[in-house]
């Protein structure tokens, strides 16, 4: 019984061990993503590493949009803090895949055309009021 014991009392050290051995090295691991990022820069995943990506200035487009979707999209920037630790993605990224993520949706067609009408119907009573 002594001798199960002491076997027992060694394989708990032994495990500890172990696990100890597990945690210092995760922790000289575990690095965070976001750690070697830099705001305003675009990455993409690529063999489970983040590669920056070049634009040309040239591909980018000036595109006006409304109020209301800037300030939709800002917060969800200001929520990527979290989401990226600590990291936010400047609105370019934000907007652009907002954008691409609803285009690749089967309801694309309905969302721009329900908003096109709630942006007419709001600019038909404006003018309704001038008058």
């Amino acid at each position: 019984m002594t001798n199960q014991r002491d076997e027992n009392t060694n394989n708990s050290h032994s495990t500890e061990d172990r696990n100890e051995k597990m945690t210092n090295e995760n922790e000289k691991n575990d690095k965070s993503v976001t750690d070697d990022l830099t705001e305003g820069k675009l990455y993409k995943l690529e063999n489970g590493e983040l590669i920056e990506l070049q634009i040309d200035p040239e591909e980018l487009r000036k595109v006006k949009i409304t109020d209301d979707a800037i300030q939709a999209a800002t917060a969800i920037q200001k929520t990527m803090r979290k989401v990226l630790n600590g990291f936010k993605p400047d609105i370019t990224t934000v907007c652009s895949a907002l954008i691409k993520g609803q285009a690749e949706k089967e309801d694309a067609t309905k969302v721009v055309a329900d908003f096109w009408l709630e942006k007419a119907q709001i600019a038909a009573s404006s003018i309704n009021a001038d008058h």
